[in-house]
């Protein structure tokens, strides 16, 4: 890598590290939502089926992601000690991990997920709909959990770029297979809900191909030789150490969002279409935020590697700055415009209606989330995780979803109360974060 994290100015740094991601992340919402866009031609019960997977989808991603975290982190800290052989052997044994983590969560996926989809208050011809998208999904997620491991070494050696490209591509295939399988065009089959399972699928399998490629080629600033390979558990302890918390914290969202799902399917299946359809334009605002955060996570790994700890504490500040602005421009495009946003999904009434509600309402809690996020990648960078789940589950279970049944059914606000109690812990619990921050207890993960 040619860029020297540790020197140079910051904001130059963030935003050379944070505009491929940036780019790879808005491919991954412009994926969901061509997804949404084209499921959403077969009835707002297909909106809900698809709803009604995505947070077990975001829980593959939550523990595959959460332990990317550790493995960028871990790598990107070795980088700044300019220990190369261990960022190696680190890179090798995530891949161990992903193994296992894939064939564990495929077998429950398939075994359990029609349950799940009961439990969280799905009528039967939506679980029938959910049955069929999510089989292709967790049958073959093992591509996903790949691609994602692959992603968090390149992101570790402040390569940003490959990631942007394998997305890019995925994104690109998802739009031409999609409404070819959902709608039979040329000589593809009509399959309607599946079709779109399995224009996923593909797109995933071949943005995990372009990642491997990169990771095992000559390009690389490590060196990944199997035949060298020597198992060596403290890896995977300093990987779990970092990635385990962050997966839990992810996981913990994955729950909530379920919480969430069955509080709102007391509504209905077209609430459930209008969270589905919210959440995902949420994804617009989010997830260049984290596309920056990434940059974080790498950028403070290497400054505490090399024990330039005021010099990580800045990026922080500095990319959150970054992260309001562009948070603030489109918070205020949802709030002026969210019945025209949400028409872009759903022709239904009821779905526009609270879908605009989801919009208006969260809106400018999008600036306290992103503050947060980029306080969770300075922790995480650290090596120092467990922040973030101690303030995920202060959030979402002792302040989100009490105060969605509080506002939602004892003071009688229905729907938009859920949308509330959403809106409130995320400015509640970001100010905690800034506190614990700036007490400085991260400053001490250096690696050996």
């Amino acid at each position: 890598m040619k860029r020297d994290l540790t020197k140079g100015n910051i904001t130059r740094n963030i935003l050379a590290l944070s505009w491929p991601t940036m780019i790879a992340m808005l491919m991954h919402v412009g994926f969901n939502i061509v997804d949404a866009i084209f499921v959403g031609r077969l009835g707002p019960e297909a909106i809900a089926a698809v709803s009604i997977v995505f947070p077990i989808v975001f829980l593959m991603f939550a523990l595959g992601g959460g332990l990317g975290i550790g493995t960028t982190s871990l790598i990107a800290r070795y980088i700044g000690a300019k220990k190369i052989k261990e960022a190696d052997n680190a890179a090798e044994h995530s891949f161990i991990i992903t193994i296992v983590l894939a064939i564990v969560f495929t077998i429950l996926g398939i075994l359990f997920a029609d349950k799940i989809f009961v439990l969280m208050g799905a009528a039967p011809d939506v679980v029938l709909l959910a049955s069929n998208y999510g089989r292709w999904i967790f049958g073959l997620s093992t591509f996903m959990f790949i691609s994602l491991t692959a992603t968090s070494i390149l992101r570790g050696l402040g390569d940003m770029k490959t990631p942007m490209i394998g997305m890019v591509v995925a994104t690109i295939l998802n739009i031409i297979l999609d409404p070819l399988l959902i709608f039979g065009i040329w000589i593809f089959p009509e399959l309607g809900i599946e079709g779109a399972a399995i224009a996923t699928v593909i797109s995933r399998f071949v943005a995990a191909i372009i990642m491997m490629y990169f990771i095992f080629s000559p390009k690389t600033a490590i060196s990944i030789k199997p035949r060298n390979f020597k198992f060596k558990f403290t890896f995977i302890k300093e990987i779990l150490r970092v990635g385990l918390p962050s997966s839990i914290y992810q996981s913990i969202m994955s729950f909530a969002m379920m919480i969430f799902t069955r509080i709102i399917a007391v509504f209905g299946s077209l609430a459930i279409a209008a969270y589905g359809i919210g959440f995902r334009l949420e994804s617009v605002v989010i997830l260049p935020v984290l596309a920056i955060s990434t940059a974080v996570i790498t950028i403070v790994g290497h400054n505490v590697g090399a024990n330039n700890f005021d010099r990580a504490e800045k990026t922080t500040w500095a990319a959150a700055k970054i992260s309001v602005v562009i948070v603030f421009i489109i918070a205020l495009i949802f709030f002026i415009f969210p019945e025209q946003l949400i028409k872009i999904f759903s022709d239904n009434p009821e779905v526009i209606k609270n879908g605009a509600d989801f919009l208006r309402i969260l809106s400018f809690s999008y600036l306290f989330v992103a503050i947060g996020i980029n306080i969770g990648a300075a922790f995480q960078g650290a090596g120092f995780a467990m922040p973030i789940l101690i303030m995920a589950a202060l959030r979402l279970f002792l302040i989100a979803i009490p105060l969605a049944l509080l506002f939602a059914f004892t003071l009688g606000y229905g729907l938009k109360g859920v949308w509330l109690g959403i809106a409130i812990s995320s400015v509640i619990s970001t100010i905690i974060s800034i506190i614990w921050f700036k007490l400085g207890t991260w400053k001490k993960n250096v690696v050996s």
